[in-house]
């Protein structure tokens, strides 16, 4: 609080002390009109008296006007700082729309533009020639883009916020370019809409860049596709003649075609092996290929589980027990219900997580194998090992195509790291699902789901089997 303030509140704001001026003035004015004073005293004192109450008057009057005065200023100090803090504030939005757009715009009630910004002749527009005009009107493409200006007309006579509208126009020198502009409704006080205010961007160069983009994609697709239909049509060419190799060279090693040196015999053996082993990745290559053309086809049909199991496990069973395994299957035929589905693809898909187990497991350790339905109704298939585990970045790893998590100039195992993608795609084409369950240092479980549509309820009564057939036929 000011000097000037404490002081006015002071003297002629304090009750008190009003009181007793009024009352030292009253006595004055007792003392004026007493008869016992002479008429000089008399008029001395009057004169004194309001004397002293024209001072105290002109002493309240200007206090007032400077106190007043110190509210002004202040009052102006704060419109100052207000008026500083807004120059700010218009700055900083200021800014942020020059960096978020090119230039501004404004229209009237019928949706003509009435101002544009300097911002447009950066973009080789002069704003003269855009003024009164729509933007429809300034489409170069708006015949063949009418649906989509009617669209737009329409939202503006619904008063909307629109964004993102693209066009095309000229600019001065006759280049193209793409407009995007975004705007809003303006009102009065009184709710009567004014027109539209917004912003606008040349996205020309952004365009353009969207286009090579999915140009390059599209040629991306048709080349993938073209390969996909190579590979899927090279099938026969491909795998005949590898089975030719196999062929023969079994006889040779069989003895067929007469008795061969032990040295010649081994080298045959090799050739063989090799044969099989590369029949065994083009026939996942090829299977990928077809999956990726579409050109797949599944031969359905209905099947006992333990048919694919144990299938799988006498292939296997030859390597499990030169690496010193055991495979253990824990299901019982008769808990089990039949399956509908490809059965040489599902017996492809078993093999693979079976032969995982069987390269990565531990000598002496042994292989589980299930089969069980889930409360869902759902089927499913489960390998098991306690061999040396995957972490998580190690199991997405597996399951990409050609993926190698034992990958290096070092790897101990062979593979191509196709067979659990493959294996994934081939029961993700039956609508099931491969997941793997692992832990470093503590095996792995892989399961392979059916969905509840492929599992077929076990028959109670030969009536109900009947039944279930003629519903099939």
């Amino acid at each position: 609080m000011s000097f000037v303030t404490a002081t006015n509140r002071l003297l002629f704001s304090n009750r008190l002390f009003f009181t007793a001026f009024v009352l030292i003035a009253m006595a004055g004015l007792a003392l004026g009109e007493s008869a016992a004073l002479s008429a000089s005293y008399r008029q001395m004192i009057l004169s004194a008296t309001a004397g002293v109450c024209v001072t105290l008057a002109f002493a309240a009057l200007v206090l007032e006007l400077l106190e007043r005065a110190e509210r002004l200023e202040r009052q102006a100090r704060e419109l100052a700082d207000v008026g500083e803090a807004l120059r700010e504030s218009e700055a900083r939005l200021l800014d942020f729309a020059l960096t978020s757009s090119d230039w501004f715009w404004e229209t009237d009630s019928d949706h003509r533009l009435t101002y544009a910004s300097d911002g447009i002749r950066s973009l080789g527009f002069n704003p003269e020639s855009c003024v009164g005009r729509t933007h429809w009107e300034l489409d170069l493409d708006a015949e063949s883009g009418a649906e989509k200006w009617r669209d737009h007309v329409a939202t503006l006579e619904r008063r909307e916020v629109f964004r993102d509208v693209v066009y095309t126009s000229l600019d001065d020198q006759r280049s193209r370019r793409n407009i995007c502009i975004s705007g809003r409704p303006v009102f009065d006080p009184s709710g009567q809409f004014h027109g539209y205010r917004g912003t606008a961007r040349d996205v020309t160069e952004k365009l353009a860049a969207e286009y090579k983009l999915h140009d390059a994609m599209r040629a991306a697709e048709r080349a993938n596709v073209a390969k996909s239909n190579f590979l899927a049509n090279m099938n026969h060419e491909l795998r005949t003649p590898l089975n030719a190799i196999l062929g023969f060279s079994e006889m040779l090693s069989l003895g067929t075609v007469g008795s061969l040196q032990p040295r010649i015999r081994d080298y045959v053996e090799v050739i063989h092996k090799s044969a099989r082993h590369l029949l065994d990745v083009v026939s996942d290559v090829l299977d990928f290929a077809t999956i990726e053309a579409g050109k797949i086809e599944l031969l359905e049909e209905e099947f006992h589980p333990s048919t694919i199991i144990n299938t799988c496990v006498e292939i296997v069973s030859g390597q499990a027990q030169a690496r010193g395994l055991k495979i253990a299957i824990e299901t019982s035929d008769a808990d089990l219900p039949a399956i509908r589905g490809d059965e040489r693809r599902l017996r492809q898909v078993l093999l693979n997580p079976l032969s995982n187990a069987i390269k990565f497991s531990h000598s002496g350790g042994v292989i589980m194998v299930r089969a069980l339905q889930l409360a869902s109704g759902a089927f499913a298939f489960q390998v098991q090992d306690h061999g040396p585990g995957m972490t998580a970045e190690e199991m997405a790893i597996a399951l990409e195509r050609f993926g190698q998590v034992d990958a290096g100039l070092e790897r101990r195992h062979e593979g191509t790291g196709l067979g659990l993608p493959l294996a994934r795609s081939l029961i993700e084409l039956h609508g099931g699902a491969l997941q793997i369950d692992s832990e470093k240092g503590r095996g792995t479980t892989v399961t392979v789901t059916l969905p509840p549509e492929r599992v077929i309820p076990k028959a109670s009564s030969p009536v109900d089997a009947a039944q279930r057939v003629a519903a099939r036929a």
